[in-house]
């Protein structure tokens, strides 16, 4: 199993093409690529494109976000989280360019968005009761966004401010 280039990236120290703040909704203005010329071109050459900004053509995030594309959905996991995301064909709502449920790029982002911006479940918190300094830093960094205190803090706040979507790798063992 391939990431779409747009998500590809070979480590957490080797960030994907994508620059996306996952605080805000994917959209044309908040999903933005590291190159000028299409996904498909620069993942094939050697995208030596410094410009950062462009925003992602509607139809790169319509394509498949796998190869082989992935039918129906696609859970993405890290060992930093508690929670998986769980990516279904067409939860974007945006028409794809496939005539089959594939997980296209934009399930990809408006999966993660979704699932970063749900309530921490208290078995998730209960998760950081051996690491206190972390879970002080999570509440510092939920007391930040100024929301209410009744909102409660969201998986966001896990984050603790590090919001950029860097792109996801696929573990050997995952295909």
């Amino acid at each position: 199993l391939h990431m779409h280039p747009l998500f590809a990236a070979s480590s957490p120290d080797s960030p994907a093409l994508i620059c996306y703040d996952v605080t805000r909704p994917p959209s044309r203005t908040s999903v933005r690529c590291k190159f000028t010329e299409s996904t498909h071109e620069a993942a094939s050459s050697n995208p030596r494109s410094t410009k950062n900004g462009e925003a992602v053509p509607a139809h790169v995030l319509a394509e498949p976000a796998t190869d082989p594309p992935t039918l129906g959905k696609l859970v993405l996991k890290s060992d930093r989280f508690p929670w998986e995301v769980i990516v279904t064909a067409g939860c974007a709502e945006v028409p794809s360019v496939n005539s089959r449920p594939v997980v296209t790029n934009n399930d990809v982002l408006h999966a993660l968005h979704h699932t970063l911006h749900a309530h921490v479940l208290h078995s998730e918190w209960n998760t950081l009761d051996s690491d206190r300094s972390r879970q002080r830093r999570v509440s510092r960094a939920y007391q930040r966004q100024g929301r209410e205190e009744q909102e409660g803090v969201r998986r966001v706040d896990w984050l603790m401010g590090r919001t950029r979507f860097v792109g996801i790798v696929v573990e050997r063992s995952a295909g």
